[in-house]
């Protein structure tokens, strides 16, 4: 990720500067950091597509944020965008996508016992472990064949683990089986769970594809029916993240959905800022940031890339 080597590059040139100096230098104080699930299971149906993140480490990241930031929730936030016309200052907004089981096992007693406010965006048609999001049947299959004697001849081949029936029957590989033994995402009931403990529940589209491969017409479908599951769980949901980015998605997708239920949505392209002002990028904490960078480090980083590209003129993604 070049972003992830630039940040660390950076990591030289911020000694002996602060995170306080650097957030008011920069004018911006809000961060939204996002994950996909916590734990210290080998996760295989994950583990290919981006570093786990263990607990201990997750509770040292919240105690980073806890003491540099205040946690806003979902109405809070948009409440001050409305009111505002900006982001909240010195406030972090934690969110999780996927709706891996995970997030009310681990991960909401944690929120819980320190009172921190989260959204989690769901994929409706996984719920209840009726399917398993093609990116991980990819990994699942991966690592199969990283067990077996003939992974120098499929390694290169990932992109079509997840639909080639010769490899799955080679491999013995059967993803009802798996969803069964394993059940990798939330049920109805953890989702339940979730809304009655005062979390938020959003979309995350259907079937978790990536919008610049969609038309115009396939986003909005994608967008309201997995909105309109959601609403199943929690009525008045209004919230929506991109899986993937938001990468080509131009300004008539947000056109298109303001009559719609949908009030704030959300992308991962890290801290920068965004022509829509209800539509906040996520920063994603799962990459590997290395054995010696610590939070602290690296958000100091991230705040001075951030300074860089804002005086490049590249610190906002337009649509």
């Amino acid at each position: 990720m070049n972003h992830l080597i630039l940040n660390r590059g950076l990591t030289l040139l911020t000694p002996f500067l602060s995170l306080d100096f650097l957030k008011k230098w920069t004018g911006r104080s809000f961060i939204a950091p996002f994950y996909h699930t916590v734990s210290d299971d080998d996760l295989r149906h994950l583990k290919h597509l981006y570093p786990i993140k263990k607990v201990d480490a997750f509770k040292k990241e919240l105690d980073f944020f806890q003491k540099h930031f205040e946690p806003i929730g979902l109405f809070d936030l948009l409440k001050y965008i409305e009111q505002h016309n900006a982001l909240p200052e010195n406030k972090f907004f934690l969110s999780f996508d996927d709706g891996f089981r995970e997030c009310e096992e681990i991960v909401m007693p944690i929120l819980l016992k320190r009172g921190i406010p989260a959204c989690f965006f769901i994929n409706p048609p996984f719920i209840d472990n009726k399917d398993l999001m093609y990116r991980c049947k990819q990994s699942l299959v991966f690592d199969k064949i990283l067990e077996s004697d003939e992974k120098a001849r499929f390694k290169n081949h990932f992109s079509y683990l997840d639909s080639d029936e010769t490899v799955l029957d080679r491999f013995g590989i059967s993803f009802e089986a798996y969803l069964k033994k394993q059940k990798p995402y939330m049920s109805s009931v953890q989702l339940q769970n979730l809304v009655e403990n005062g979390f938020d529940l959003g979309a995350h589209s259907q079937q978790h594809l990536p919008y610049y491969a969609l038309s115009l017409k396939e986003q909005i479908a994608e967008t309201l029916e997995s909105l309109k599951a959601v609403q199943q769980f929690q009525p008045k949901a209004y919230t929506f993240s991109f899986p993937f980015t938001d990468d080509k998605v131009d300004n008539s997708f947000f056109e298109a959905i303001k009559k719609s239920d949908l009030k704030i949505t959300f992308a991962c392209a890290g801290l920068k800022d965004d022509s829509i002002v209800n539509h906040i990028q996520r920063y994603a904490m799962e990459f590997d940031k290395g054995k010696y960078l610590s939070t602290y480090d690296e958000m100091k980083a991230v705040w001075l890339a951030y300074k860089m590209k804002k005086l490049l003129n590249k610190s906002k993604v337009y649509h």
